[in-house]
């Protein structure tokens, strides 16, 4: 039996070993070898060829080859140590120069990739399903090589440790015409909120300053509309500042209190002109706590410094009005025209008591001083009333010391007249006892 074994090792040998020039095929080791068309169809196969360039073994022609050394025929589905169409590296699994499965002379695998950025890189570019180790710029991530962090989560999320602010970014959204939003933050304290609506491009990274719309910086300072806050809170905006809270329509003012206008509450508004071209530059108002459309009860300030205490109607020479009453422990009155002394003046023309009584029979007032329909109807002004007044009284004490001095002068006259009437009595006394 032994003996049978050895003889048909020796005829299957002999039978599949030799040369044939004509065809230019050189066989060392030959099964199932065909060469009689000039091409060899074996499923196993070592040769060494002019034309090549190393020595391989491999099978050609066929659907599913595998080889050791570098052909140039076309192959598919192939298991290669060595190159095919390329300068290094190893393919064990690629068709040609597109390789499934590589291994190149710096020790980094790709999988489904020539060109693996760390040491294990599988599938490519950003949206390939692409998983990284081991990056060059000391990254590993996971769907995405757009950053240098320490872990890359597709485009969304990524940490990593290189100085600056966004050391850690977590975003929601992707490109074309949905949008994103999303924080990041660095290891120097600052935080960031970021979105951008509408059409957005693979380029508007994270970091981008144009797309952040709230700011926690590294002094705690909270910037809205701004990434330079100067404040514990800096609001900008290119529209009247704050929107409104009220209304279709922005009109730039921030309401304190209920957002129902029921409810009433205090409005502060600050450099807005209204449709009506009104100022309401440091406007405060505090509206009825009942019905927001009655009447204001308080108002500072709603056009060019002026304030209302129940109304809202303050003529425009004014400066401060009050429907109602006021108690108050002392009003000071400072009026920016002379005080009426020019009464006690030795060229003032005092009307006479007969003067005055004349007026006060045809006008029923007294001279300068408003009628009571006068006042009824149109008020008066609490300075100039009170200048009016102190004029009279001035007035009435010029006529008191005029009639002082009178009264001084009949007394002596009555103590003369008394002497004398004294003296006329001695006098008939004496008359009569004579």
């Amino acid at each position: 039996m032994k003996t049978r074994m050895k003889i048909t090792i020796v005829t299957i040998v002999g039978m599949c070993m030799g040369v044939t020039a004509q065809n230019e095929v050189s066989t060392y080791f030959q099964v199932n070898a065909d060469n009689s068309n000039g091409y060899v169809a074996s499923k196993i196969y070592l040769k060494s060829h002019s034309n090549d360039r190393g020595t391989g073994l491999f099978t050609l022609g066929q659907t599913n080859n595998w080889f050791i050394g570098n052909p140039y025929t076309d192959h598919a589905n192939s298991f290669m140590i060595g190159v095919s169409n390329k300068s290094d590296g190893i393919d064990p699994v690629a068709q040609k120069s597109f390789a499934k499965f590589y291994l190149n002379a710096n020790g980094r695998v790709g999988i489904g990739t020539t060109s693996p950025e760390g040491n294990l890189q599988i599938g490519s570019g950003t949206l390939n399903g692409l998983i990284t180790l081991g990056g060059g710029k000391g990254y590993s991530s996971i769907g995405s090589t757009r950053s240098d962090g320490g872990l890359v989560l597709g485009k969304n999320i990524y940490t990593r440790y290189n100085g600056g602010d966004d050391n850690f970014v977590a975003r929601v959204g992707k490109t074309k015409t949905d949008g994103f939003s999303g924080i990041k933050m660095g290891q120097n304290g600052q935080i960031d909120f970021f979105g951008k609506e509408g059409n957005v491009t693979l380029d508007e990274v994270a970091n981008s300053n144009q797309n952040i719309k709230l700011r926690i910086d590294t002094k705690g300072n909270v910037g809205i509309g701004t990434i330079n806050p100067s404040t514990k809170l800096d609001v900008a905006s290119n529209s009247f500042g704050l929107p409104a809270t009220s209304g279709s329509s922005p009109n730039g003012f921030l309401r304190i209190g209920f957002t129902d206008r029921s409810w009433g509450g205090t409005e502060i508004l600050s450099g807005i002109i209204n449709s009506h071209n009104q100022d309401y530059a440091g406007y405060i108002q505090a509206k009825n706590p009942i019905n927001y459309s009655q009447n204001r009860t308080f108002l500072i300030n709603p056009q060019g410094g002026k304030v209302g205490i129940g109304t809202e109607n303050i003529p425009s020479e004014y400066k401060l009005a009050v429907a109602g009453k006021t108690i108050t422990e002392e009003v000071k009155v400072q009026l920016r025209e002379n005080w009426p002394d020019f009464v006690f003046e030795k060229n003032y023309n005092l009307p006479t008591l007969t003067e005055v009584e004349k007026h006060i029979k045809e006008k029923g007032h007294l001279k300068d001083i408003p009628s009571a329909k006068d006042v009824e109807k149109n008020g008066f002004f609490l300075g100039e009333m009170d200048a009016k007044l102190l004029q009279k009284i001035e007035e009435l004490t010029l006529y008191t010391l005029e009639q002082e001095k009178r009264l001084k002068e009949q007394d002596k006259k009555f103590e003369k007249q008394e002497k004398e009437l004294k003296e006329l009595k001695i006098l008939v006394k004496r008359l009569l006892e004579k």
